[in-house]
């Protein structure tokens, strides 16, 4: 299929269905992980466009990426939630613990702890995008 066709073709499907798979997906999640899955469906339907039935099928298959990723969004959230958790009552045990420290020197044990809590890949990445985790020194 010539690119143009390709690309129009896909454009008219998003905007048939773009709202419909967003509000559901605000539904199921929030607005902003809603709009990054729905982008995540669409960029999987744009890859194998192709192969995608392109009648009423289409939004069957769409529906059903979609639900998917849904899935995946709150078993990743999960995972997330309960490594924060095992975080949080490491931390109150490290304070418990280490109750005589100076405030800088706790806090420094602290996030030490924390640090080689994660796993290597964790330590190296920072959410904020702005290097690698590293303890507080003076």
């Amino acid at each position: 299929m010539p690119l143009i066709q390709h690309t129009s073709g896909f454009e008219a499907s998003v905007q048939v269905y773009w709202d419909k798979l967003l509000s559901i997906a605000v539904a199921k999640t929030n607005a902003h992980d809603a709009f990054d899955i729905v982008q995540d469906v669409l960029m999987a339907a744009w890859e194998k466009w192709d192969e995608l039935p392109k009648d009423e099928e289409l939004e069957f298959y769409l529906l059903n990426a979609l639900k998917y990723r849904i899935f995946n969004y709150y078993r990743s959230a999960g995972r997330y939630n309960a490594h924060l958790k095992r975080l949080e009552d490491m931390l109150t045990d490290t304070i418990g613990d280490v109750s005589g420290i100076e405030t800088e020197e706790l806090m420094e044990a602290v996030l030490n702890e924390a640090i080689h809590a994660l796993s290597p890949i964790s330590r190296n990445y920072s959410s904020s995008g702005c290097g690698i985790i590293t303890p507080i020194r003076k």
